[in-house]
């Protein structure tokens, strides 16, 4: 039995091993049923440096005061205490966690009806509920957590809560010395488009911000049947072998949420208009984006603050008024905004008849590899599917509330590019359906460069009264008028592209027009700007003339010195 020694002098015997990961080995600790303790093994650190920086990490740590409880239940695996052998750091202690089932088994329905036999879609609304809890807290605590993906995430199948473990590879920072501890490692389908092209992520940076594109990808997981945001049906328009394993990420295509060139929902997949306008919204926020805008939209994303306030309405305690159940299958629960039951036109999608009975056709006549060959070169079939229009719908919880109405969707069913049919569905216009512009920009650019050009005008004379009575120069009031004039155009120029796109897609134009109001003060921002630009200058120039004086004055002495 191994015996180690604590940094608060504590005395820990190990018990049986419980499991043995690629950096250490969880062992029991006797007489301690509620903590465990993680033995770094011995190729984890190849220099005495990174086991002393390590070390400094888990210190840093534990002077943080992170409670592993939020809301009663176990949240974090976070270090305890770390464990010596003969005076070298070796490891840490931390709570045990009663369950060997990570976030992915439940995203998969099929394993998640062997773990919970009454499994229905309200267990992955809790469980991406309480996911974003979790996060919330580290976020709060200004700790993010890097390499978010589902190995790191473990639940508690008798609470429901989720537990984030790996916690020693959190990027953090020391509250004392505010020594910086980066995060270096990351899974890349689950990390954010500005990490996919660090070749090496240990100069990467990892932010609250890219936690949240991970998290927003866990929660499309578990809430939409584990598909992937960003997978989806390769038509015949795009070649396989130009797609590299990243691009889907880098290039923002995201189906669900926008039109993406060569690629369409799966058939058998839920699309977003089963869920609440305000959850869809969330995955807009975080996943419309091109590569074009993908760094520009990072403060864009949803937070989890964000996905708490939106899920806890349909994460509440049963009667939840918020959610149905289905009137043929009582296991298909889904949310009362719906008005079909999004499980069933899952599980009942049938290929369009038309191609089904091409297939049939031909397999009359030629073996399943000729079949393949011929559908695989097949044009597209189209057939469309309108559910019924669910109307407005209100759904409250406190002062929660929840309305839109259902688009039509259209169903395309396509040759898939290894020879099988592969069926998509594509949401169209609605409130359920892809983000699509609902504008062009050229009033919002009219209206606030408009008010930035008049801003020129109004603000033109009082400048030039200012410049002369406190400054004494004098100005011509045209030459003012114009330089202000001009400023103000190109200041509510980069003001207008800068939020052009939350113009287009916004729901209501008009509250953004009012930023023409803003724009009105940009000539007095430029006003002020040239005043601190001339007041440097003058400073500067006082500087050198004194610093010019004195060298000035030494050479007078020195050559006068010289003289006598």
């Amino acid at each position: 039995m191994a015996v180690y020694k604590s940094s608060s002098g504590k005395i820990y015997t190990l018990g049986k091993q419980l499991g043995d990961g690629g950096e250490g080995i969880v062992s029991e600790i006797q007489g301690e049923n509620s903590k465990v303790a993680k033995i770094y093994k011995a190729d984890r650190f190849k220099t005495d440096q990174d086991r002393f920086t390590m070390e400094r990490k888990l210190k840093a740590m534990l002077d943080m005061n992170i409670s592993v409880y939020v809301d009663g239940k176990l949240r974090l695996a976070w270090p305890l205490d770390i464990l010596y052998e003969n005076g070298s750091m070796v490891g840490f202690v931390m709570p045990k966690i009663n369950s060997k089932y990570k976030i992915f088994d439940v995203q998969r329905v099929e394993m998640a009806e062997k773990i919970y036999p009454n499994y229905t879609w309200k267990y992955a609304v809790q469980f991406a509920y309480n996911l974003s809890v979790a996060v919330k807290y580290v976020h709060d605590k200004n700790i993010v957590i890097g390499d978010f993906n589902q190995n790191n995430i473990s639940i508690d199948t008798s609470t429901g809560a989720v537990i984030l473990i790996d916690c020693d590879s959190f990027d953090i920072r020391d509250p004392k010395s505010g020594e910086h501890f980066p995060c270096k490692v990351g899974l890349p389908e689950m990390l954010a488009p500005e990490l996919q092209t660090v070749r090496n992520l240990a100069n990467g940076t990892f932010t609250k911000e890219t936690d949240n594109f991970s998290l927003a990808i866990h929660i499309f997981r578990l809430l939409m049947r584990n598909e992937d945001p960003f997978g989806g049906v390769i038509t015949m328009s795009r070649s396989l072998s130009t797609v590299s394993a990243n691009a889907p990420i880098i290039n923002g295509e995201c189906p669900y949420v926008r039109t993406v060139s060569g690629k369409e929902i799966p058939g058998r997949s839920p699309t977003l208009d089963m869920l609440p306008v305000n959850i869809q919204e969330l995955f807009k926020k975080t996943f419309d984006y091109d590569a074009s805008t993908a760094l520009r939209r990072i403060k864009n994303r949803a937070t989890a603050t964000e996905w708490c306030n939106a899920l806890v309405v349909l994460a509440t305690a049963e009667p939840n008024p918020n959610l149905q159940t289905c009137t043929l299958n009582p296991h298909h629960v889904y949310p009362k905004y719906s008005s079909y039951c999004p499980w069933c036109r899952c599980e009942n999608y049938q290929p369009p008849k038309s191609i089904a009975s091409r297939a049939k056709q031909k397999s009359a006549v030629q073996n399943n590899s000729t079949i393949n060959s011929t559908v695989n070169s097949a044009v597209n079939y189209q057939v469309t599917y309108t559910p019924p229009n669910p109307g407005t719908v209100n759904i409250s919880s406190g002062t929660t509330g929840i309305s839109g109405t259902s688009g039509t969707m259209g169903t395309t069913g396509t040759s898939g590019m290894t020879g099988t049919l592969g069926m998509t569905t594509n949401q169209q216009a609605g409130s359920g359906g892809n983000a699509k512009p609902r504008r062009k920009p050229i009033l919002f650019y009219l209206v606030l460069i408009a008010f930035g050009l008049a801003g020129g005008f109004v603000f033109g004379q009082p400048v030039c009264e200012v410049a002369d009575l406190g400054f004494h120069m004098d100005i011509p009031l045209n030459a003012c008028i114009a330089v202000l004039s001009i400023g103000g155009v190109i200041g509510s120029a980069l003001i207008a592209y800068y939020f052009k796109d939350r113009y287009i897609y916004a729901d209501n134009a008009i509250p953004w027009l009012f930023m023409g109001l803003v724009t009105l003060l940009v000539p007095l921002v430029v006003a002020l700007a040239m005043a601190l630009v001339m007041f440097i200058v003058a400073v500067i120039l006082g500087i050198l003339t004194v610093f010019v004086g004195i060298i000035i004055g030494i050479i007078v002495i020195v050559m006068i010195g010289s003289g006598s």
